[in-house]
């Protein structure tokens, strides 16, 4: 059997189009950037069909979440979305704070997303701007 393998452009995946979509959420990880910090990586499923003739059910978005002090008006809107509460004020180590977090989010849970498109190192892809949780 022979495989033909396209140019690089058409192996990499299109992105769906921009708005909101019924999600469910299908997987959670933590992981750590180069730059050593945290980060909770979310995996998406779509369940609706967006804008125009392209299919997205079945479609994944992803969303990568840094966990710095910088970041945490992000990592809290991810916790209020889920949970419909802010953030409980205190310290907290890294990993106190990430388990806090990633234990708010429950596979196989119901949501929708807003998904935008992003030009990144030449490449046009998804990412998801917003959460919204009934």
């Amino acid at each position: 059997m022979d495989i033909h393998v396209p140019n690089s452009e058409e192996l990499r995946p299109q992105p769906v189009p921009e708005g909101i979509y019924s999600a469910l959420l299908e997987s959670v990880k933590t992981s750590v950037t180069t730059n050593g910090n945290p980060f909770i990586s979310i995996t998406f499923v779509l369940q609706s069909q967006g804008p125009g003739e392209e299919k997205t059910i079945g479609r994944k978005v992803f969303d990568n979440v840094v966990v710095t002090p910088q970041t945490l008006w992000k990592v809290n809107q991810l916790y209020f979305s889920f949970t419909k509460q802010d953030l409980p004020e205190g310290d907290y180590s890294v990993e106190e704070l990430v388990s806090l977090v990633t234990s708010a989010l429950h596979p196989n849970q119901n949501c929708n997303v807003k998904v935008a498109q992003e030009l990144y190192e030449g490449v046009t892809r998804n990412k998801v701007l917003a959460y919204f949780v009934d």
